[in-house]
């Protein structure tokens, strides 16, 4: 499994440091997790209707921040590599359309926090993201990766795919809408390739090449518990709350359940539990995560967590009542190829591929953080209102 990254959208992404959204991780949704009331933000946040006036009679000029420098002209060196107007602007102007466009922001000058400006944080924002692309390019040249007929014929297919499904095919028309000269979104989409490229040479392809014990390690640095539960709900099919006396009942047999885990000898307690497990546990996710429950605090009931942060490995809990019902727990030891979570698309991904990732994303940190980025004179701070000719 790669660890396939669409740069493109760190464009949207990073936008919710403007909208408030929290960052993106790793969620487990079937496991009893506090029922708190959370407000969803939208991907496009919507713009008040006593804005929409405003905005209306509000533009940027992007083709007069296409058209202030030659295409060629040099912005920025990033290492040895130099940055050329193209890229830059292509990069700047889209984030630019973003922000107006999905978060009603047109007043660039408008403070962020105190001493820190829209345009500061879009000028800061378009230097770390190009870095991070020339970085993952000129990493894999110094470790003679290259890109393959394949690799780029899938950024030509791509490109054609969304040109046909909203343009008729018009890739000149894809890319004007865009806001980002195709020149820039083959760079994005090259960089993306090159990442899944020194991941699976570090790591290999699902992590196989990161050992147990390291894995292990980090997964557990980064604060995770895990646990296996029996869990006996205090609601009926429908949903609708038992009665006292079923209640009860549920009680006993988890008492029972519990005696009958505490009488079997001590190597013959995990495959017992996963037995009774299969067996009682009216946990929707019980399937899906047969390993039991990786979690951070917070994640889960209080009680859950608090049960399973005074287990050691191997140890069975006492029965824990929480809003959910009579859980049960068991905390095996953490293994490498235990199933955290699943993807996007479904496929399971281990602790072993969590912990890989991780550990990639350190080392790319620990490559920027090397970088030196120099500005070609007169390109220190550009004044975003005057090059995109705004106008309210």
């Amino acid at each position: 499994m790669k660890k396939t990254v669409t740069l493109l959208l760190m464009l949207c992404l990073l936008c919710a440091l403007l909208a408030g959204c929290g960052g993106e991780g790793a969620t487990q949704t079937e496991a009893p997790v506090e029922e708190t009331p959370v407000e969803e933000t939208p991907a496009e946040t919507p713009v008040p209707e006593e804005e929409l006036d405003a905005l209306e009679t509000a533009s940027f000029d992007y083709d007069n921040a296409y058209a202030a420098y030659s295409p060629e002209t040099v912005v920025l060196n990033i290492g040895e590599t130099p940055v050329n107007w193209t890229k830059y602007e292509g990069a700047l102007s889209q984030l630019v359309y973003e922000l107006n466009a999905y978060y009603g922001i047109s007043d660039l000058s408008e403070e962020l926090e105190e001493g820190l400006s829209v345009a500061d944080w879009a000028l800061s924002w378009t230097e770390n993201y190009l870095s991070q692309l020339t970085l993952l390019h000129q990493k894999a040249s110094e470790q003679g990766l290259t890109l393959t007929e394949e690799d780029q014929s899938e950024i030509d297919a791509d490109i054609q795919e969304q040109a046909d499904a909203y343009f008729d095919g018009d890739v000149d028309a894809l890319f004007a809408e865009m806001h980002v000269p195709e020149e820039l979104y083959r760079y994005q989409a090259e960089a993306a390739l090159y990442y899944d490229k020194l991941f699976v040479q570090a790591f290999g392809e699902a992590g196989e090449l990161l050992s147990e014990e390291d894995a292990v390690a980090y997964v557990a640095d980064q604060g995770y518990l895990n646990a296996k539960h029996i869990l006996w709900l205090f609601t009926d099919d429908e949903g609708a709350e038992l009665s006292d006396e079923e209640k009860d009942a549920r009680r006993a047999e988890a008492a029972q359940v519990l005696e009958t885990l505490r009488e079997a000898q001590e190597e013959q307690r995990e495959e017992l539990f996963d037995s009774l497990m299969a067996q009682y546990s009216q946990d929707p996710g019980k399937e899906s995560y047969p390993d039991g429950y990786y979690f951070q605090s917070g994640d889960m009931v209080q009680p859950f967590e608090d049960a399973a942060a005074s287990l050691a490995a191997g140890e069975l809990s006492e029965l824990v009542e929480s809003d959910y019902g009579v859980h049960l727990l068991y905390r095996p030891a953490m293994r490498a190829e235990h199933i955290f979570d699943y993807d996007s698309a479904g496929q399971p991904y281990t602790l072993r591929y969590l912990a890989a990732d991780g550990l990639f994303a350190n080392m790319m940190d620990d490559w920027m953080a090397e970088l030196e980025v120099r500005y070609a004179e007169g390109f220190e701070q550009l004044d975003l209102m005057e090059l995109f000719a705004y106008s309210a």
